[in-house]
């Protein structure tokens, strides 16, 4: 939701002063090009995966794909993940996706391995949306 200019701008401070870079294109724009962005990691959802990869099977390296109840998928360092979130019943799933984005952030700043990350940012994920609303 942050212009494209400005997360190029973002990107290429966060490259020189050494940092880790955790892209999430949402909402999805056939339009911006990720791969300026140089992102360590990329987190989609089903929906832009197709956006981003067309009809190619092969998830790309760096990427991690969210799929709400399903199993989240990465590519990781030449490793693919597969971590399945808990089950909950959802109330509303607005903001889900943010939430996974800012856990995950967070445990990659904090040094965890890429699995806890994952486990870490599906939990935050499926918790958020057992409440109406994306900020309590």
């Amino acid at each position: 939701e942050i212009p494209h200019a400005a997360s190029l701008k973002a990107s290429t401070i966060a490259r020189a002063a050494g940092t880790k870079i955790i892209y999430n294109p949402a909402p999805w724009n056939a339009e911006i090009e990720v791969d300026e962005i140089g992102a360590d990691f990329l987190i989609v959802n089903e929906v832009e995966l197709a956006g981003l990869i067309g009809s190619d099977d092969q998830l790309p390296e760096g990427v991690i794909v969210t799929q709400g109840g399903e199993e989240t998928l990465a590519r990781i360092g030449g490793v693919l993940y597969s971590e399945k979130p808990p089950s909950v019943e959802p109330v509303d799933t607005v903001g889900a996706g943010d939430m996974f984005c800012g856990a995950f952030a967070y445990q990659v700043a904090i040094g965890a391995e890429i699995r806890e990350a994952l486990c870490s940012a599906n939990e935050a994920a499926a918790q958020s949306t057992l409440t109406l609303g994306a900020q309590g």
